[in-house]
């Protein structure tokens, strides 16, 4: 009995003795991983230094950051069986990066750590060229590294004052509102209970809309402002238009059809003057919270599957939600003048209403069922696109309306026939 007990502890000696062992090596081998890790962001930020873009490089070092941190955290429980740190096969992913990222040139030289072993890590000479015409501006810069800042915060971290900071970014700040009021748009934005109070629902969407505008800036950010004079927008709107795939049939005053990207560019100009960012911010809508080229809601963004913030994404969910409107309201059309109609109202005030399934185009505008803004917003885009207007239509303008945007549209000949001029 006594030799039994006496072999059960020499035993658990040599298993506490080994585990020791075992922790104080991958503690040892951590610490070497943390110093070359240390070696790398120097390497980095003396890249920004001489060529002013860190951008993609320091999202890849908070990437793999988050790695180390992950594995020290798995380190600290005491587990003999962590698997070994590879740090060859790290550091050969840094390198990958730094080649796939750029080209290889004579222009400019990084030293990234390579080790040759678990014990040593040594310095291997990477040619790397820097991103050409893609700088980012300084006040780009600025709004990323801010983003990123957030971003890092796990949703229980968020405070108050980063809330205000966050919906300010997001571009919900207007002068004499308060955190909560901001976060009561925010809220509406993003279809969340309207309470003001800083939710953890509320907290998750905060950072959803800061990783969208970070992925846009990102791939836009060489731009100051997102506008048809710094982007190439008519190609994008030629591009995003092929998403309306159910455009009514119709022919201008000039007997010419209309198309696509006529009728998506006519309604971004309506919803945003063709403005998606300033300097400063992206174009917001302080009230309802919608977002940019086509003002698109967040939640409505989310159900299309687009980026609001990104020029492109968004030019395409205009599309998307122009095609579904045609689409669903179809069924409550007479004609194609009247789904037409319908369609641009229903961009305007939602497609569901139950006027839109009752009246026809013409009986909304005489009866007012709708908006009046809904209403206005349509004749202005179909003048736009130089369609013929109905009587019902030419009233409205002519006692509620503005007639002068009926005649910058070319339509003086046409008031004067029908005694409106």
């Amino acid at each position: 009995m006594k030799l039994n007990i006496f072999l059960i502890f020499i035993l658990l000696l040599t298993l506490t003795a080994s585990a020791q062992s075992t922790n104080t090596k991958l503690l040892s081998l951590t610490r070497q991983r943390d110093a070359a890790n240390s070696k790398y962001l120097d390497a980095i930020n003396k890249y920004g230094a001489e060529h002013g873009n860190t951008t993609k490089l320091q999202e890849e070092f908070v990437r793999i950051s988050k790695e180390l941190k992950e594995y020290k955290e798995s380190l600290t429980k005491s587990i003999p069986d962590v698997p070994d740190l590879n740090k060859r096969s790290f550091f050969q992913r840094i390198k990958d990066f730094f080649v796939k990222l750029f080209s290889k040139s004579n222009d400019a030289v990084a030293s990234v750590p390579t080790p040759e072993s678990q014990e040593t890590a040594v310095t291997e000479t990477i040619v790397i060229t820097p991103p050409q015409d893609k700088t980012i501006s300084p006040e780009v810069q600025k709004k990323l590294n801010d983003i990123s800042k957030f971003l890092s915060l796990q949703p229980v971290m968020i405070t108050n004052q980063d809330a205000t900071d966050m919906v300010t970014i997001l571009g919900y700040n207007k002068s004499g509102y308060s955190t909560s009021k901001m976060l009561k748009r925010f809220q509406k934005a993003n279809r969340l209970s309207q309470t003001g109070q800083l939710t953890e629902k509320t907290k998750e969407k905060l950072l959803e809309n800061l990783k969208q505008m970070k992925e846009a800036l990102k791939k836009w950010g060489h731009h100051k402002e997102f506008n048809k004079d710094t982007l190439p927008l008519d190609e994008m709107l030629k591009k995003s238009s092929k998403f309306i795939t159910n455009l009514p049939d119709l022919l201008d005053k000039n007997g010419k059809s209309i198309n696509t990207k006529g009728l998506l560019d006519k309604l971004t100009f309506a919803e945003s003057s063709h403005i998606h960012k300033y300097i400063e911010k992206f174009k917001v809508n302080k009230i309802s919270g919608s977002i940019g080229f086509g003002q698109l809601m967040p939640y409505t963004a989310k159900e299309l599957g687009v980026n609001p913030y990104d020029p492109e994404d968004n030019l395409k969910g205009c599309s998307k939600l122009l095609s579904s409107n045609f689409k669903f309201l179809s069924k409550y059309s007479k004609d194609k003048n009247d789904l037409l109609s319908k369609g641009i109202a229903a961009y305007n005030c939602g497609p569901y209403r139950t006027a839109f399934k009752k009246y026809s185009w013409d009986e909304l505008v005489t009866s007012g069922k709708i908006p009046r803004e809904s209403i206005e917003y349509t004749i202005k885009i179909k003048s736009s696109l130089f369609l013929p207007l109905s009587k019902a239509e030419k009233d409205w303008v002519s006692s509620k309306g503005d007639i002068k945007m009926l005649v910058k549209n070319g339509y003086t000949d046409q008031l004067k026939k029908d005694g409106y001029l």
